[in-house]
């Protein structure tokens, strides 16, 4: 669900670099088009880096353990040592 409003965040700004250029100047060269895409792409990547980064991969969010049901790794019975 998050990395979905993400995506989303990136994609408005992408494309709204470019809506943006089309509707502030609707005759611009292709080389202004294509520089404005480009600070849209940079912007949206560090807008979702800093989103991911800060929110997604928090490194205190709270794990989901994995069953060994799943994995089909088996558990270590009290008798047998644990290497």
């Amino acid at each position: 669900m998050e990395g979905g409003v993400v995506f989303l965040i990136g994609l408005a700004l992408s494309s709204g670099g470019l809506g943006l250029v089309h509707l502030l100047a609707p005759t611009a060269p292709r080389a202004f088009e294509v520089a404005a895409m480009l600070a849209s792409y940079a912007l949206a990547t560090v807008v979702r880096f800093v989103l991911l980064g800060g929110r997604v991969f928090h490194p205190r969010r709270r794990a989901v353990p994995v069953s060994t049901a799943e994995t089909g790794a088996r558990q270590p019975s009290a008798e047998s040592p644990v290497a």
